[in-house]
């Protein structure tokens, strides 16, 4: 796969911002079944990822699944969850 075809999913959604994608690493892929595969992205500060597949469409790793799977989520959700850090104390 060319480095092309790795961000061609992150650019269109994030409407090519440099701004933006100069924020991300690409961190291979995973695949869901036979005929998906998600390309993920993991965001350089919060460390939170995006999912995408080749249509675009966002997906989270879903821990509290039983066989800990990826869910489609909406876009907004996608972007909230991978800006957004995770303050928790311990």
């Amino acid at each position: 796969m060319s480095n092309k075809e790795k961000w061609e999913r992150l650019e269109k959604f994030f409407n090519n911002d440099a701004s933006i994608l100069c924020q991300f690493m690409y961190m291979g892929t995973a695949k869901v079944d036979d005929e998906k595969v998600l390309h993920l992205y993991k965001h350089i500060d919060t460390r939170r990822y995006i999912n995408l597949d080749k249509e675009g469409e966002c997906y989270k790793f879903d821990f509290m699944k039983r066989d800990n799977e990826y869910v489609p989520v909406s876009k907004e959700e996608a972007k909230r969850h991978v800006f957004s850090l995770c303050l928790t104390t311990v």
